[in-house]
């Protein structure tokens, strides 16, 4: 969860399109009451989707606030030991976020050189006839 979204994990059952407009519940750390956020459907992959919050109105901008920056340990389950972070773990997650960056750029790169390749052999054709 950010100020400018959240991503979410999906149990079995009715899950949103990409674009779809969906409505989050997120509790105040103030008390029990809940705040409601607006959100796009921005990604859809397996059971992970990933939310862009729509314009809020102040009220919600604090609860947002209050809700992401709570005391640390409101966010930690009970039932299991906070886990250790190493420094080792978090660079082997930056490099395969890059590498996977550098996937889609070299698939996008490669459809998109395919098509040109294509459709300039197509105008070859068409001025030989």
């Amino acid at each position: 969860i950010s100020l400018g979204g959240m991503q979410l994990e999906l149990q079995e059952g009715n899950r949103p399109s990409l674009g779809d407009v969906v409505v989050i519940g997120l509790p105040d750390s103030d008390d029990e009451t809940i705040t409601h956020f607006n959100a796009r459907v921005m990604s859809n992959r397996s059971n992970h989707i990933a939310l862009k919050f729509l314009d809020m109105d102040l009220q919600q901008q604090r609860a947002l606030i209050r809700c992401t920056f709570s005391r640390p340990d409101a966010w930690l389950d009970d039932d299991k030991p906070a886990e250790n972070l190493n420094s080792a773990r978090s660079l082997v997650g930056i490099w395969s976020l890059g590498l996977h960056g550098y996937a889609v750029l070299y698939t996008r790169f490669k459809k998109q050189l395919m098509e040109s390749f294509i459709a300039s052999k197509n105008t070859a054709a068409e001025a030989k006839s």
